[in-house]
């Protein structure tokens, strides 16, 4: 195996395990828990969960380039004055979304090394990346203030 695939693997896999403690932390959170917010004006704990899954939904519909009706809901949950969405939802959008995106990686995966890349793939492999700083970023936040109101965060 080339040092590439192998450095590449490893992010997978830590993707993976974040993915997995972002499923962990949120799934506990009741419905009063999930409306803490460290200060006003500022998203709440539930707000911060339900935009990581959000961004994943629109960076996944940009990608396919095509309708998904299971994931088009997900981008009414960044619209004010919605009924916000429970842990269990919470949890539910990110498997969905963790599910897209793995199937474009192991569809990309596959492609033989000489093949051309289409823009279409080349867009995607850009928008996986900003995917993964999008949850780094908005995952760190929700770490941050659920250690704030003492309930367990994300184990990095």
């Amino acid at each position: 195996m080339k040092a590439a695939e192998l450095v590449q693997q490893r992010m997978f896999e830590s993707w993976q395990y974040y993915q997995g403690e972002l499923k962990s932390v949120v799934s506990p959170l009741s419905g009063e828990q999930l409306n803490f917010r460290v200060v006003p004006g500022q998203r709440s704990l539930g707000e911060l969960a339900a935009h990581i899954v959000y961004g994943r939904a629109k960076w996944a519909l940009t990608v396919l380039d095509a309708p998904d009706p299971e994931l088009q809901p997900l981008l009414a949950w960044e619209e004010p004055g919605d009924q916000p969405p429970t842990a269990a939802q919470i949890v539910q959008g990110l498997d969905l979304t963790w599910q897209r995106f793995t199937a474009l990686i192991d569809r990309w995966s596959n492609l033989p090394t000489e093949a051309a890349l289409s823009e279409r793939d080349v867009a995607g492999l850009r928008t996986i990346w900003g995917m993964l700083e999008h949850d780094l970023h908005h995952g760190g936040e929700l770490s941050f203030c659920l250690g704030v109101f003492g309930l367990v965060a994300l184990d990095m």
